[in-house]
């Protein structure tokens, strides 16, 4: 009996404890500022595979946002700098 509850204990664990931990981590990497951070799991549907895909998806779409915005800046300190330069000729 005691081996089995044992034995339950570890499934239960690998289950639902070490996912979750995992997805945690990722969060608290994220909450550092690394947007290369992904989360891999090895169970497949269920829910926790979900929240892992889920949040890589969104961290990967934040990533690619930060860039695009970054890039827009960019172009536009450009374009005002061409418009200075052509005030000034």
């Amino acid at each position: 009996m005691l081996l089995a509850s044992a034995l339950f204990i570890v499934a239960l664990y690998k289950q639902m404890f070490a996912p979750l931990h995992a997805i945690v981590d990722g969060m608290r990497e994220l909450e550092k500022g690394n947007l290369s951070v992904r989360v891999n799991i090895k169970q497949h549907y269920n829910e926790f595979s979900f929240m892992t895909r889920q949040f890589n998806t969104t961290v990967e779409q934040l990533d690619n946002m930060i860039k695009e915005s970054y890039l827009n800046q960019l172009q536009l300190k450009q374009a005002q700098l061409r418009y200075l330069r052509s005030q000034i000729n």
